[in-house]
């Protein structure tokens, strides 16, 4: 008997889940594109290569309320942080690997993680 493999879109909910509730500033980023169903056209992303998630992760310690954290500091001192979700079999693809250099050449960090556990050592 062969497990099935979980699908990256759960792994991408429990590393937002976790983030979220560990006040992080995250987001999914949209990378396959939009259907117009009035058109019945669909609309290629723009974000070709790039990560399924973004988070600013705070570079400093202070001790400071949440939402000024969350407003303003991590805008101003945080570092952008672009996480490519895949399961256990999944590749990136020649565009996230040119974009992951594109990024990093720029100072963001990027990460390929394959589970929340993953996520749970580094934040």
């Amino acid at each position: 008997m062969t497990m099935r493999s979980i699908r990256e879109s759960d792994i991408q909910k429990s590393i937002l889940d976790y983030l979220r509730l560990k006040k992080y500033f995250c987001w999914k980023n949209s990378t396959t594109g939009i259907y117009v169903k009035a058109r019945d056209t669909f609309i290629p992303s723009q974000n070709v290569g790039s990560p399924d998630v973004f988070v600013v992760v705070p570079t400093f310690d202070h001790h400071i309320d949440t939402i000024t954290r969350q407003t303003l500091c991590q805008c101003i001192f945080g570092q952008i942080w672009g996480l490519e979700v895949k399961n256990e079999k999944g590749k990136q693809t020649s565009a996230q690997r040119d974009w992951e250099k594109v990024f990093k050449k720029n100072g963001g960090r990027y990460l390929l993680v394959r589970s929340l556990d993953e996520i749970m050592k580094v934040l």
